[in-house]
């Protein structure tokens, strides 16, 4: 038995088991209309499909974490107290783990703390 998912609108809804023979062919088991099925042991429901390759879903917490990196880019500002508060609850809550930071996040923070820690506030 092998993996196939159904995609529809570019993402995985559904995933179901297939004998090691079918192919898709004409004449063979055919997805509903408006899915495409696609062979793939590791994907699965929400992955994303561009026609050639699926990617993993974002957790929440990682899509939350890109959108948080692209502000600070974009605005080309310092880490404030309030996104170092919500990161530190994200941690906290166990919503977030350490581990997920980028590095230079981390670093960052780190750098932070210490700066804050000889200063006044």
């Amino acid at each position: 038995m092998k993996r196939v998912n159904l995609i529809k609108g570019g993402v995985v809804v559904n995933s179901i088991s297939m004998p090691d023979e079918w192919t898709g062919e004409a004449g063979q088991w055919q997805p509903p209309d408006g899915e495409v099925a696609v062979a793939d042991e590791d994907a699965g429901i929400g992955y994303t499909y561009d026609g050639t390759v699926f990617t993993k879903p974002d957790t929440e917490a990682d899509g939350l974490l890109r959108e948080w990196e692209a502000v600070m880019v974009a605005s080309d500002s310092l880490m404030t107290r309030d996104v170092e508060d919500l990161i530190d609850t994200l941690l906290v809550t166990e919503v977030l783990v350490e581990s997920q930071l980028p590095t230079k996040l981390s670093d960052a923070r780190i750098e932070k703390k210490t700066l804050r820690g000889s200063k006044p506030a």
